[in-house]
């Protein structure tokens, strides 16, 4: 694809910051919006709603509806999750349909990442932490690496124990390039090898994690950044469908 852009660069390296500036401008957007609705006469109020009447509609939430959840401009079109398998950080095989029947959250690392990857394994180890008695029962996490070329099981292992991972409900998994290439094209994951300033080789990628449902499809999404914010509300929302 070649070198990406400076913009995309710090996006992509600095995941959290970025996802508070998009939440930042979208709350900016939005009361822009709902302060020009009673001024601002968009087309023919005879053939289409006014804007005035939709913030009418959308504003006031009832009190039981309040819990924390994402912004709409996160929303997500379910697709099925392409099944692999991986060996994990132990040299255990793992497939995604394996756990079928439980909620997995999917999401992309390699442990040389010095800046994005560090700061999305803090936010998910906070998830795991938070779900509690509920990880494994209910809910699993799947971390695939970008880098098989280096992160080996033994590679992973060390990286899992460096960061206080439980293994029994969070698994590191790594595989061949060509696995790995397949899989993250699948599940829409940007990857791009490059060097940095100083020559040491480097992977800019996107960060989302992806929520899977008891039923191995792709339920929802959360974007880098977000995973502290709304990322219980998102896989609670998931566990409850799940159960329906």
């Amino acid at each position: 694809m070649g070198e990406v852009n400076r913009m995309s660069a710090f996006i992509l390296r600095h995941p959290f910051a970025a996802g508070l500036l998009i939440l930042a401008a979208v709350a900016l957007a939005s009361l822009c919006a709902g302060t020009l609705a009673g001024v601002i006469d968009w087309g023919d109020s005879t053939g289409s709603e006014s804007m005035i009447d939709v913030s009418s509609q959308t504003t006031a939430p009832p009190a039981d509806e309040l819990s924390p959840a994402p912004p709409a401009v996160f929303s997500w079109k379910p697709k099925p999750a392409p099944d692999f398998t991986l060996m994990d950080q132990d040299g255990q095989t793992v497939t995604l349909s394996g756990s079928r029947g439980k909620v997995i959250l999917v999401n992309f690392i390699f442990t040389q990442c010095e800046e994005a990857c560090l700061q999305i394994t803090r936010e998910i180890r906070g998830l795991q932490e938070h779900f509690g008695k509920r990880m494994g029962r209910e809910l699993v996490f799947l971390s695939i690496t970008l880098d098989p070329e280096h992160d080996s099981p033994k590679a992973l292992k060390v990286y899992g124990r460096k960061h206080n991972l439980d293994f029994t409900t969070w698994r590191l998994l790594t595989g061949s390039r060509e696995e790995i290439d397949a899989l993250r094209s699948s599940f829409g994951v940007y990857a791009e090898k490059i060097k940095t300033k100083a020559g040491h080789p480097d992977i800019l990628h996107t960060a989302k994690a992806y929520v899977v449902d008891r039923n191995g499809v792709i339920a929802d999404m959360i974007p880098p950044g977000a995973l502290t914010l709304f990322g219980a509300a998102v896989v609670e929302r998931v566990l409850g469908v799940s159960h329906g």
